[in-house]
């Protein structure tokens, strides 16, 4: 069996526990927990929990828990969370943004000298004319500056949870990565597309 779940780390006595779903599997050795110590003191001073994605393993007589944490680069966002109302879409397969080379100024800022940044990333839905047509597609931002856009086919694939989003007054939110230098910057985007989205985070939309 195996399965990817969500789990938090917890510093506690000198050992950081991980657990999923209230009980603990496992806790990270000496060298990781050095690595880790300063991210979750920052993540507990504003009143928060480190949470990251576990695979979890196991058949008839051994298990593993492996967390996936990054780097010291990317472990945690370099802005904040908007603050107008939003929902963060939970976290799915990478997707590519495009043009970025036309916001090369602002990626390149917020690189600040790193190779590669963790950001957060709001998603908006704007129209674009192609001839004598118009198209809807997602535009990407971060700290409302537009870093990119969504291909035409790949918009269509998040616009129906940006709307719905919309509908309840909230802006929808994923988790990105900036990699590159002051010539080139990609964004890339880790968000569940509309039709892999958990039941149980419209459920919490109210």
């Amino acid at each position: 069996m195996e399965i990817e779940v969500d789990a938090i780390l917890v510093s506690t006595d000198g050992d950081m526990r991980v657990l999923v779903s209230g009980g603990q599997v496992g806790y990270l050795p000496i060298e990781e927990r050095e690595v880790l110590e300063s991210a979750l003191k920052e993540v507990a001073a504003k009143g928060c929990v480190a949470q990251v994605r576990a695979r979890l393993w196991a058949n008839e007589s051994i298990a593993s828990a492996t967390i996936d944490v990054g780097d010291s680069e990317t472990l945690l966002p370099v802005n904040t969370l908007p603050i107008t109302k939003h929902a963060i879409i939970p976290r799915g397969k990478a997707v590519q943004v495009t043009g970025e080379e036309g916001y090369l100024d602002a990626l390149v800022r917020l690189l600040s000298g790193a190779s590669q940044r963790s950001v957060w990333v709001t998603l908006h839905e704007v129209s674009m004319a192609s001839g004598k047509t118009e198209k809807r597609i997602v535009e990407a931002r971060v700290n409302d500056e537009v870093v990119g856009q969504f291909t035409a086919g790949m918009s269509t694939e998040f616009l129906p949870a940006i709307r719905l989003l919309a509908q309840h007054g909230r802006i929808a939110v994923v988790r990105g990565l900036l990699k590159g230098n002051r010539l080139k910057v990609e964004v890339i985007v880790k968000a569940a597309k509309s039709g892999e989205i958990p039941v149980d985070w419209f459920e919490a939309l109210g």
